[in-house]
């Protein structure tokens, strides 16, 4: 009897080891980076150097909007994703423009453009490392959900929201039949959600990312 309670601790501190991983460096590094711009847009001499931090960074890591090798389908909210234009987006040349046009640039759709042209995996391989990006507009009170299949190993999970915007991220393992939620704070929105998993094998997760906001916000989610 004693073995066998002693068997049970030990698979769950096993398990609360598996999915409840130290964040990544990388990731952190990049929460770090996308916080800072999201709160200084205005603050000209720090937005520049951030931003400069973030060239930086991603000259040092592969990034890409091509989200295909992860079988990435919406699977609801689709009706709630609105146009980028007039919303920030993470990525360098969008913050190059900020800072050019005075805080009036307005083009994101056409710049998101030219970085996925720029970025797309299947033009420059997929060895490596990889940072898969999707920006997206959220409509106020809404919320997308999305299936995305992972390796077995660790996985990273991030979504940031824009200036004056807050938002959620539920995970729900389909395969384990499993959720991964902050519980104590499943509906409080924040600027910012980043997961750490380890799974102990390939599987699907479904991800929904909410908008807790009263106004219409643009999100950047990362999986690494």
């Amino acid at each position: 009897m004693k073995y066998k309670i002693l068997f049970t601790v030990l698979i769950c501190l096993y398990s609360i080891q598996l999915f409840s991983q130290e964040p990544s460096k990388k990731m952190m590094e990049l929460k770090e980076i996308c916080l800072s711009l999201r709160d200084n847009i205005g603050s000209d001499d720090i937005l520049y150097q951030t931003n400069k931090r973030f060239k930086d960074f991603r000259n040092k890591n592969s990034f890409t909007s091509d989200l295909s090798p992860l079988n990435f389908n919406i699977v609801s909210g689709e009706e709630n994703l609105l146009p980028l234009d007039n919303h920030i987006i993470f990525i360098p040349e969008y913050f190059d423009e900020l800072l050019k046009n005075d805080g009036s640039f307005k083009k994101a759709e056409e710049l998101m453009r030219e970085w996925e042209e720029m970025n797309n995996v299947s033009r420059r391989g997929s060895s490596g490392y990889v940072f898969y990006q999707h920006n997206f507009v959220l409509k106020k009170h809404s919320s997308m959900v999305f299936e995305v299949q992972v390796p077995s190993g660790p996985v990273d999970f991030m979504v940031v929201s824009e200036p004056n915007s807050l938002t959620t991220m539920h995970i729900y393992d389909i395969v384990n039949k499993e959720y991964y939620n902050e519980l104590d704070s499943d509906k409080e929105g924040r600027k910012y959600r980043h997961r750490t998993m380890r799974m102990r094998s390939p599987s699907k997760l479904k991800i929904t990312i909410y908008n807790r906001s009263a106004k219409d916000a643009s999100m950047v989610f990362f999986y690494f």
